[in-house]
């Protein structure tokens, strides 16, 4: 006759007693979680931080002075007051200018073109007294005369001007002013120079 095995005392665990060891370790896991990115996020935030406050370019703060203050300089510029335009006048015409904001490095010259002569840019600088003009610097008045052909060229149209010139025109005047004071038989005029050059003013007169 066979024997039933001897029941065992111990007694399968319930499912209340398996759930709650389980939450606790999931609450563990969860806990360590968090305090990871408590701990480790934040550094690398810091890092990130670091890293875009490297790559943008340092604001570098204006210097005092930087922005220049200054004035432009006033713009040079001249009238010839006598004669008047549409003047007859004699051979021998007396020429006032009035000049302003005239530069050290600038020249001014009174100039006669005769419009029937070619070619047309063929000028005639005028001496003072048979001498090299001063050199005008500033603002005032310049008087001087300007010789308008001779007896034949009565009722002839001449242009009278104010030239302002830079060193290298001016240097080509005088040249030819020079030659002209030497030996006035060979003022046959000159080309206006292409470059350093500039016309203030003219007007137009009539020999009488």
């Amino acid at each position: 006759m066979s024997k039933n095995p001897p029941k065992s005392n111990r007694r399968s665990p319930s499912n209340t007693e398996i759930t709650v060891p389980l939450l606790a370790l999931i609450g563990v896991v969860v806990t360590a979680f968090f305090g990871y990115l408590t701990v480790i996020r934040p550094q690398e935030l810091s890092i990130e931080a670091t890293r875009t406050a490297e790559a943008k370019p340092a604001l570098v703060p204006a210097m005092p002075g930087a922005i220049s203050t200054s004035t432009p300089l006033p713009v040079p510029h001249a009238k010839i007051s006598e004669p008047l335009d549409g003047q007859r006048v004699s051979t021998n015409a007396e020429v006032v200018t009035e000049y302003w904001n005239i530069p050290g490095n600038r020249y001014l010259w009174v100039a006669v073109r005769i419009p029937a002569v070619r070619p047309v840019g063929l000028i005639y600088p005028q001496l003072k007294e048979m001498k090299l003009p001063p050199q005008l610097v500033g603002t005032g008045i310049y008087k001087t005369y300007a010789a308008l052909g001779s007896e034949k060229d009565v009722e002839a149209p001449f242009n009278v001007i104010v030239l302002l010139a830079d060193q290298t025109a001016h240097d080509l005047i005088t040249a030819y002013a020079k030659t002209c004071s030497f030996n006035p038989g060979s003022c046959a005029g000159m080309p206006l120079p292409e470059t350093g050059i500039e016309i203030l003013d003219f007007v137009t007169v009539i020999r009488q």
